[in-house]
């Protein structure tokens, strides 16, 4: 096997596994990220429904 073909398939082997852990590593960020928004969410709904069941006396 030719110098260049080795060179290419040693880069092309690094190359593909760091697009792999970054990829590993954005998926877990995006979850967390999601995760949180949605805490956010719930959260803020929780403290809208007992404002309103504290404004309304029925």
């Amino acid at each position: 096997m030719k110098l260049l073909n080795q060179s290419i398939k040693h880069i092309s082997i690094s190359i593909l596994a760091i697009i792999g852990i970054w990829g590993v590593v954005f998926f877990f960020n995006m979850i967390a990220e999601i995760k949180e928004n949605v805490d956010d969410g719930l959260d803020n709904y929780k403290r809208q429904i007992i404002y309103k069941a504290h404004q309304d006396t029925t």
